[in-house]
């Protein structure tokens, strides 16, 4: 352990340049990486919260690139004052990221009190800061450059990345939709490195000629530990880096997510489509089999569709086809599967629990139809033709066939009765 320490030691004194390139390379890739993935009409609010992030993240690692410019090549004032304009910039927006992180987990609702104060902090706290900070480049005293990042980093740079990491944990906590993305050990690593980055760049800073600057300094640092601080800066820069790059992917995974809803959904009615009912009404049946489970498989046609179309319009047309969704979803379970397989045909895939149950759903079925013809106030009333069919797994059968016989049923019911006059 001593030999790698030493080693450490070695590298990170001689090859500062690099570190601070490195340093700055993770920031700025990850910077990037927010303004690039895509995150549009996402139903998580990360997405609206992570600009202040990026622009962190590529204003410091600049800054620290900078640092490594100063090092090798060039000093002097004008380098020191964008450098300074750097880092309080990207301290401001570290500030802000952390402050609507810990906002929107701790105050959800917009009338809190705690979520109005917290939506004032960065208008004013910040600015004013960071004003001060500026402003003392007007008085002339030793070492003022270095005072200033000092101050900077007091005032911003340490209260933002706490925000920062404390949001990060609370926020996790509080969004019940990331449970089940295993992304956990991600927010919670960045939360963690932040807090330290916190630790290491806000109170561990230049050597200063006032308190705790004058105690708590770079130098101190390497006096105590033997390693300069920017090695571990740019080691929890490299971490936060690479944990927010893997947070961020669950915008991906939503893109993909709403990518295949859209291709087993019905995008009139919001109700699987054809393909969606049929791959998984496979897997039902299946699971039937195995479980020795019955199953009832009903077949609904929409009734004069063809007249609402051609008297009314296809707009109303399209208004009964997404009523019957609505109905059928009223009627049945969550879990029972339905489904628009065809142009004015509706099917669903329920669990068959006794002899009564094709009544019962007949029964439930008209009743939720009677209710929506009383209360809809449309040009037309819904009626549907119904066929049902029951899976036996100790007699099996395809999906097909059991399609084909709830379809036989529904004709011979439409047959039989006699078609509403709108």
């Amino acid at each position: 352990m001593h030999q790698i320490l030493n080693l450490i030691f070695y590298l990170s004194t001689n090859n500062l340049d690099i570190i601070f390139f490195i340093y700055g390379l993770a920031f700025f890739v990850m910077g990037i990486s927010i303004l690039i993935v895509p995150k549009k009409e996402s139903t998580f609010k990360l997405s609206s919260i992570l600009w202040p992030l990026a622009w962190f993240g590529l204003i410091h690692g600049l800054n620290e690139w900078l640092d490594m410019w100063e090092m090798i090549k060039y000093k002097g004032d004008l380098i020191n004052a964008v450098r300074l304009l750097f880092l309080i910039t990207s301290f401001i927006f570290l500030f802000e990221f952390g402050r609507n992180l810990l906002r929107e987990s701790l105050f959800k609702k917009p009338s809190t009190l705690g979520r109005k104060i917290s939506a004032s902090l960065f208008w004013w706290i910040s600015p004013v800061i960071a004003i001060l900070i500026l402003s003392m480049t007007f008085f002339p005293y030793p070492n003022f450059w270095t005072s200033c990042a000092i101050l900077a980093r007091y005032s911003l740079g340490f209260p933002g990345a706490l925000l920062a990491g404390f949001g990060f944990f609370s926020y996790y906590r509080g969004e019940e939709s990331l449970k089940n993305l295993n992304v956990k050990k991600y927010f919670y690593l960045a939360g963690t490195s932040f807090i330290i980055y916190g630790i290491l760049s806000g109170l561990v800073v230049p050597k200063g000629n006032f308190f705790p600057s004058n105690v708590i300094n770079n130098d101190s640092f390497l006096l105590n530990i033997h390693i300069p601080v920017q090695f571990f800066r740019a080691l929890c820069a490299v971490i936060i880096a690479l944990s927010v790059s893997c947070i961020i992917k669950i915008f991906n995974w939503e893109a993909s997510q709403k990518l295949k809803n859209a291709l087993v959904t019905d995008e009139l009615t919001g109700i699987f489509n054809r393909s969606g009912f049929l791959t998984l009404a496979e897997q039902q049946l299946k699971i039937a089999n195995r479980a020795n489970r019955r199953m009832l498989l009903m077949f609904a046609d929409l009734d004069g569709m063809k007249w609402i179309n051609d008297n009314l319009g296809h707009k109303e047309g399209d208004l009964a086809l997404i009523d019957t969704a609505k109905i059928l979803k009223n009627t049945f379970r969550e879990s029972e599967i339905i489904g628009r397989i065809g142009g004015d045909e509706f099917a669903v895939l329920a669990v068959e629990t006794d002899d009564t149950n094709t009544e019962i759903l007949y029964q439930r079925l008209q009743k939720s139809i009677d209710e929506h013809n009383a209360t809809a106030n449309r040009r037309f009333t819904i009626s549907m033709s119904i066929g049902m069919s029951s899976y036996n797994p100790l007699v099996p059968c395809s999906l097909e066939e059991l399609l084909s016989r709830a379809d036989n049923f529904m004709y011979e019911n439409k047959k039989r009765k006699k078609i509403c006059k709108i």
